[in-house]
């Protein structure tokens, strides 16, 4: 049930609440507001854009060419484009109630800059996208002051212009972990190396190098980085993704400015008070480390990167079934192909949904602004019908020009549509796709 309010709070309305100013909510504003819906985004950042902003993607052009795109400017121009169409964007402000009807209890990120939230806003649908946590890399000494996130080093690097350390090893074998390693040679930081932890019941991703060079291989031909291209052409030349791992380098591939490392793990990380090294052992092939064979490598900073969790906390609290879906990343609300989920006017977007890349973030949240836009009553039925079905193909387009992040997404998309079939009564069941 809603809270008691007092007389005294800040209310704001409006037609459809967005909670998340990353992708998928601003291309969600885009659409809703310029369907004439009054919307407000909420996102508890300083500024709008979400992970997109801590990004330097890089495309692959028609002629071959590789162009960088800075995710600041793209998150920029689509803040523009959102606030251009109506939306009012809320930053520093986050969520933390939500209930029936629907109140969105909010609070400053920041205690000492109160004056510009407000405490509640009211709205008629909401739409939910709130993106995805890096998962934890449990490994002895994970916990040591100087153990970060990859996430949280493009932060500090590429926003923050602030260098985390001085010598640096990213211990994640995977594109997001290469991505970070670049980003911090850019800074000026020395990083020894780009390998993965040691297998052990609570690490999280690849270990072992055929399946990284497998995971890396999925994400040649969109080029994200060189340690995908890299990757990929390991696997072309021989076929065979265990054959790769078996002749990879034994000093590792240079990317970078770094090296990308298969054949040696992290063990543990040490250090008194703060992160003074890391322990390195040799692996074989199969993926097996030696730890009778363990050289220690000095470093300030230790990356960490295992993956990222959608975040459904709030559509829990909305009252939207989940389920766990591996593939899709973990547990995710249950979602039709609309993007709607168990609970009427409210809808999903981007990686909360299931991981995925930034452009196909934003195509789900032109689908959902356009759902939610018909749910509000200001599309007619046959403009509804139109609007869903161009904004679920392009949902599904952006999927085939983009790399998937899981390798069984598409799996767990089709796991969905059959869990979403079975949540309906039988004359409301669809067969209509494109998430």
């Amino acid at each position: 049930m809603p809270l008691e309010r007092s007389a005294t709070m800040r209310v704001e309305t409006a037609d459809l609440a967005i909670v998340g100013g990353g992708p998928a909510g601003l291309g969600a504003a885009v659409t809703a507001a310029g369907s004439g819906a009054r919307v407000v985004v909420l996102d508890e950042a300083p500024a709008a854009g979400g992970r997109l902003s801590l990004q330097v993607r890089e495309e692959r052009g028609p002629d071959g060419t590789i162009a960088k795109k800075p995710g600041r400017l793209e998150s920029r121009a689509l803040a523009d484009a959102a606030a251009a169409a109506g939306a009012r964007i809320i930053t520093g402000a986050s969520v933390w109630g939500l209930f029936p009807e629907w109140e969105l209890y909010l609070a400053p990120s920041d205690p000492a800059d109160p004056g510009r939230i407000p405490d509640l806003v009211r709205a008629k649908a909401v739409v939910l996208a709130t993106g995805a946590a890096q998962n934890p890399l449990a490994i002895p000494g994970w916990t040591l002051p100087g153990v970060i996130t990859a996430g949280a080093a493009q932060a500090l690097a590429n926003v923050h212009r602030v260098r985390p350390g001085r010598r640096a090893v990213v211990v994640g074998a995977d594109p997001l972990g290469l991505t970070a390693a670049r980003d911090l040679v850019l800074a000026g930081v020395e990083v020894t190396a780009v390998l993965p932890a040691a297998p052990g019941r609570y690490v999280i991703g690849p270990s072992r190098p055929e399946e990284i060079i497998r995971n890396l291989a999925r994400f040649s031909a969109h080029s994200p980085g060189a340690g995908a291209r890299l990757a990929g052409r390991l696997v072309e030349r021989t076929g065979i993704a265990g054959l790769a791992a078996r002749l990879y380098p034994a000093g590792g591939v240079a990317i970078w400015g770094t090296r990308l490392v298969l054949n040696r793990a992290v063990t543990a990380i040490v250090g008194d008070g703060a992160v003074r090294a890391v322990m390195v052992a040799a692996m074989d092939a199969d993926g097996r480390p030696h730890t009778d064979r363990q050289e220690e490598w000095p470093v300030d900073t230790v990356v960490t990167s295992a993956g990222l969790a959608p975040i459904v906390e709030l559509a829990q609290m909305a009252g939207c079934q989940t389920a766990h879906v591996p593939a899709l990343g973990g547990h995710v609300p249950l979602y039709g192909p609309d993007l709607r989920t168990t609970v009427p006017g409210v809808f999903v977007a981007g990686s909360m949904a299931g991981i995925t890349a930034a452009p196909v973030a934003v195509a789900q949240g032109h689908l959902a602004g356009t759902a939610a836009a018909a749910f509000l009553g200001l599309l007619s039925p046959r403009a509804a019908t139109d609007r869903l079905s161009a904004a679920a193909t392009a949902v599904a387009q952006a999927r085939r020009q983009n790399p998937s992040f899981l390798p069984d997404d598409a799996g767990g998309l089709r796991r969905m549509e059959e869990m979403w079939r079975r949540t309906l009564p039988d004359d409301d069941k669809t067969t209509t796709t494109g998430r």
